[in-house]
């Protein structure tokens, strides 16, 4: 197991995110198990509801084809946007100064809380978004992780409070999506808020930190 960086696939609950299932997911799919992080390998060991879960997402995925040459944003490159370097205390109080120094926009603010809506939920439709999880940090790169791979092509636009930084069309077919942040003047220190339109015009929003050094 993985050791020396600290995960960031843990709800404040100490339980898996979404993005931590469905990492376990994929390493049972690929054979990969030796390669999760050790804290991911360990909760999942010992956690009767997330081992259900990664259960259900197994099954449900059985059905899936993987294709052997396809790069992994983790199981191939293990210095991913999945990790922050240091140790949890730290992280913890780097995330809490971002946030404290971040500017907010609060269209956006306001369009994330009407997602979690129940009603919103159950009237939208299309897009399905695992990872980047909101509030997470991250630094060198973010992945965008799909449900499932796209059914149509969709475009990602990425802006903080200074206006758009990334614009990409993002072809059928995808599960994964990969921005790295290639420099502090391009993607300094902050917060960044993201929406994903597909062709049909729905449309999935969200926001994360980056820390760029």
């Amino acid at each position: 197991m993985k050791k020396g960086q600290i995960p960031i696939f843990f709800e404040a609950d100490k339980h898996l995110n979404a993005a931590g299932r469905m990492l376990y997911t994929e390493a049972v799919q690929r054979d990969k198990i030796d390669l999760l992080p050790h804290d991911v390998y360990e909760h999942v060991n010992s956690c009767a509801e997330c081992s259900a879960e990664i259960l259900m997402l197994v099954e449900l995925m059985e059905e899936e084809p993987i294709d052997a040459n396809e790069q992994h944003p983790f199981f191939n490159n293990p210095n991913s946007d999945y990790f922050v370097s240091g140790n949890l205390a730290d992280i913890d109080a780097l995330l809490e100064q971002i946030k404290a120094d971040a500017v907010q926009i609060p269209l956006y603010e306001n369009l994330i809380k009407e997602q979690l809506t129940a009603s919103y939920r159950s009237s939208s439709t299309g897009i399905q978004i695992l990872s980047p999880q909101n509030e997470h940090l991250y630094q060198d790169e973010v992945t965008f992780t799909f449900a499932e791979p796209t059914s149509s092509p969709s475009t990602l636009i990425v802006r903080n409070h200074q206006g758009q930084v990334y614009k990409a069309k993002i072809p059928a077919n995808t599960l994964h999506h990969t921005i790295d942040f290639q420099s502090a003047e391009k993607f300094p220190t902050g917060v960044y808020y993201w929406q994903m339109i597909d062709r049909s015009r729905n449309r999935m929003v969200g926001k994360f930190y980056v820390f760029t050094s």
